[in-house]
């Protein structure tokens, strides 16, 4: 199966590059192996990484004349890693990009005011999820429990705020986090929750669930978004 043949999407992200809104989000050109890419027509984000990899949760932005960004990638061999990325132009995300590893973690986003990743702990047989921020040489840890977080990235038109998707036992959901104030929001898209959503200009796109397999999902663009307040990240420092 090729890239432009398949239908499964997630993980999108929506930015401007000189003036031009961009998108970036996944695709599976085989079985459980998800692949970045850049634009309606699916070119591949120029990782090299060979069709074992997997690579997902794209971000990106402009800063000073150069795009930067991130993404996570791995595979079954090897641990995967939070890696972040830096070019100058489009032709320079699409070919022999420069990246660099950041954290071993299997969630995370480098962001404008700093970075973000998972960490996962089992203590007296209970399983605790930890988001780490690093926020304007400020350190934020979140705790969570009984759930996973499956994607971090953030409000390209507020950077100071982080969109959070995680799930449990077959559940999923999404939240906003402000991390100048704490607050949350959960986030729902035509009565879904907002997984792995991007947003920009008050729309969101996001992925919802069209088959049997958890990971069986096509980017929709929401019609109608419920915000509501909840607190389900504990900061614990």
């Amino acid at each position: 199966m090729s890239i432009m043949d398949n239908n499964k999407s997630h993980m999108p992200f929506l930015n401007t590059i000189d003036g031009r809104l961009i998108k970036m989000f996944c695709v599976s050109p085989s079985l459980n192996i998800w692949k970045i890419v850049v634009g309606e027509n699916k070119k591949r984000l120029g990782t090299n990484s060979d069709t074992s990899t997997v690579e997902c949760s794209p971000v990106f932005w402009q800063e000073n004349g150069f795009i930067k960004g991130s993404y996570v990638s791995g595979d079954v061999k090897q641990k995967y890693h939070l890696y972040a990325f830096i070019t100058t132009n489009l032709h320079g995300l699409l070919n022999n990009l420069k990246t660099q590893p950041i954290e071993q973690t299997k969630a995370g986003c480098v962001f404008p005011k700093g970075r973000a990743f998972v960490r996962m702990k089992m203590m007296n047989k209970t399983e605790y999820t930890y988001l780490y921020v690093y926020y304007v040489n400020k350190k934020h840890i979140y705790e969570l429990l009984d759930n996973y977080i499956y994607r971090v990235s953030f409000n390209p038109q507020n950077t100071s705020e982080l969109f959070i998707s995680g799930g449990s036992k077959g559940n999923v959901w999404a939240i906003s986090l402000n991390l100048d104030t704490d607050q949350q929001q959960d986030i729902k898209c035509d009565g879904y929750p907002a997984y792995k959503m991007a947003f920009f200009n008050n729309k969101i796109e996001y992925a919802l669930k069209i088959g049997t397999e958890f990971e069986d999902r096509q980017i929709k663009t929401a019609k109608h978004i419920e915000y509501k307040p909840i607190q389900l990240l504990q900061r614990v420092m």
